[in-house]
């Protein structure tokens, strides 16, 4: 069976309406619905960081500001492992997402200086790496051993 383009694009647009409502009617059965979910949950928890990046592309879209994209290798190759708040290694073991594992707060977060809500662009110029922590609470973490504040 040959494949001719011609043929295809000439039955498409002569078949266009029933095509389109076969295709609409098939995305709409629950069975569908269930694939196609379970195919994005597969995906988002083989690729978190397009995930991430996906939202903060979508962010920087809705508030109409600049966007570039970058990777974060390029963040840290760029800045290096250090904490640009507390100025402490970064683990990037780490889990990233407060209370889903041990040691949490000291994972990566990518840091907008200007934040995209006031109009910071997301380009690679405006983010800079930072723990859990010092991002959550925008200041350096303070850790407490035996009644002391430690820097």
């Amino acid at each position: 069976m040959t494949y001719d383009k011609e043929y295809q694009a000439a039955y498409y647009l002569k078949n266009r309406e029933s095509i389109v409502a076969k295709r609409k009617a098939r995305r709409e059965t629950s069975e569908f619905k269930a694939k196609s979910r379970e195919y994005h949950q597969k995906y988002n928890a083989m690729n978190p960081h397009k995930t991430r990046e996906g939202a903060r592309r979508r962010r920087a879209r809705i508030r109409k500001v600049e966007t570039r994209p970058y990777s974060e290798a390029q963040v840290l190759e760029l800045y290096g492992l250090l904490c640009h708040i507390c100025f402490r290694q970064i683990d990037l073991d780490a889990p990233r997402q407060q209370g889903k594992g041990a040691n949490w707060h000291m994972g990566l977060h990518i840091d907008h200086i200007v934040p995209i809500s006031s109009g910071g662009g997301d380009t690679l110029e405006n983010v800079r790496p930072a723990h859990a922590i010092c991002n959550l609470r925008k200041g350096p973490i303070q850790l407490v051993c035996q009644g002391r504040i430690i820097t």
